[in-house]
């Protein structure tokens, strides 16, 4: 079961014609828990977290317009978590109980310039600590160039991730053990960007792209002294992901739009192989009507993704199409009214499996979705 609570505010207001500033407050209070019945007993976990803080930002106009711009801002966040992992009917010793508070401070600056009315930049850096993990700092740069109906882009950025407070410090005494070791994922991303608008309601698009990702967060299995196998976090994986994407769209003054677009990807892991469930390529295309008889929007999609290697040697997921339809009805006494098909023709997906899934033997693939119908009525007052 999970429960969570969110609450935020928020305030902006402009200080003079050159200065904006924004603040925001936030608090959230979320609680986990999972009742396991074992040939031993009935075993439950419970995780409690709570975290609050606040962020001021602030953009000033250095030129007038949008010529040169400069924001800058600070980020504070305070965390506490607890997860207990019991036995029913367990003594109060007997309770593996992890404690741990933390907090998070970040700053940041960003730079905005259009030095000609055809080229714009934006470049900037956020650095931040964390009490119990890993510090960093990232960057972040784009340049965009445009003319009338035509313009590209070039943009970079590098990113990370700490681990969560379960893959970084539960343990329950029976499978999972602690990691004082792991730190964070790290990503860096490259991509170049061509856009055309060759005459109107058309519109195109054709991006290439590199991201590495390193120091992935897995779950491996270790042997502690003493104590045996058990279950624990830690930064083992690498992916790196390059390809090609297509997309258009075109609308005419009718009411008609039809999309369609394709993704060329060969994503690899540390060794050099294939990752496991990284499709080649996936495409979609669709077509969406005017009003026809003045009642209803007929609309209809296809989906289509290619073949992918699973965990099991020798094992693929065949490629796959779903083809979606839908029907909307904007004015029906007042009444909207949406029928629609999700997978009409009914073929289930064979969607690779994680590790997760593994009881003995390693589960190659999961069925996927089948055919589903569904209504949605809505009313506007």
């Amino acid at each position: 079961a999970d429960t969570l609570g969110m609450l935020e505010g928020g305030y902006t207001r402009e200080l003079s014609t050159r200065l904006t500033a924004t603040a925001r407050l936030y608090a959230n209070a979320y609680r986990y828990r999972d009742r396991l019945v074992l040939d031993d007993g009935t075993f439950t976990d419970i995780g409690d977290s709570r975290w609050g803080g606040g962020e001021a930002r602030g953009r000033y106009a250095v030129l007038d317009g949008d010529r040169l711009g400069v924001t800058a801002g600070a980020e504070v966040t305070f965390i506490s978590t607890n997860s207990q992992a019991f036995y029913y009917g367990a003594a109060p010793d007997e309770v593996v109980e992890v404690p741990k508070a933390f907090n998070l401070q970040g700053l940041y600056t960003e730079i905005d310039a259009k030095p000609l009315p055809w080229l714009a930049l934006t470049a900037g850096v956020r650095a931040d600590r964390n009490s119990a993990l890993d510090d960093r700092v990232s960057p972040r740069a784009a340049l965009f160039a445009s003319r009338d109906r035509y313009g590209a882009k070039l943009l970079y950025a590098e990113g990370f991730r700490n681990p969560s407070a379960y893959e970084g410090f539960f343990e329950d005494g029976v499978d999972f053990i602690a990691n004082p070791d792991i730190g964070a994922e790290t990503i860096r991303s490259y991509e170049a960007v061509v856009w055309a608008r060759p005459r109107p309601g058309l519109t195109t698009r054709l991006s290439a792209f590199r991201w590495t990702a390193d120091r992935l967060v897995e779950q491996d299995t270790v042997t502690v002294m003493n104590v045996g196998d058990r279950l624990q976090f830690d930064n083992r994986g690498r992916l790196q992901s390059t390809g090609l994407e297509l997309e258009a769209s075109y609308r005419d003054a009718d009411g008609w739009l039809a999309f369609g677009g394709g993704t060329l990807t060969q994503v690899e892991d540390g060794d050099g192989a294939t990752a496991v469930g990284a499709p080649g390529w996936v495409a979609s295309a669709g077509l969406s009507s005017p009003l026809v008889l003045r009642r209803a929007h007929l609309s209809t999609e296809v989906q289509a993704i290619g073949a992918r290697s699973t965990r099991v040697d020798g094992v693929r997921a065949d490629a796959f199409v779903a083809w979606n339809v839908v029907a909307y009805l904007p004015s029906i006494g007042g009444f909207d009214v949406t029928l629609g098909v999700r997978n009409l023709l009914g073929q289930r997906e064979a969607v690779p499996a994680p590790e997760d899934y593994d009881r003995d033997d390693p589960i190659a693939t999961l069925p996927g979705e089948g055919r589903e119908l569904y209504a949605r009525l809505g009313y506007r007052y």
